[in-house]
């Protein structure tokens, strides 16, 4: 039985996901790691393998900073549209 939601159907068995990520070293200092970045992202789900369509995506994409530290791991901060 599909999930259904205000006669919505929910969820799906198929799902494609892609992403792209260049990042620029700002810091390579073993104690404090940090990287600026910018990504592209798309993906979609699907009921099942028949209505799959590699092209009907969703998309996004943004800029973040990535800064390693030993004591805390890793922090991130990203804007997204």
């Amino acid at each position: 039985m599909t999930p259904r939601i205000n006669g919505s159907t929910v969820g799906g068995t198929a799902y494609n996901k892609n992403t792209f990520e260049l990042r620029f070293p700002v810091s390579l200092n073993p104690s404090a790691t940090i990287y600026t970045l910018a990504f592209l992202e798309a993906g979609n789900n699907w009921l099942g393998t028949r209505n799959f369509n590699p092209l009907n995506l969703k998309r996004s994409a943004g800029v973040g900073v990535r800064i390693f530290l030993p004591m805390f791991g890793l922090l991130c901060l990203d804007w997204c549209y």
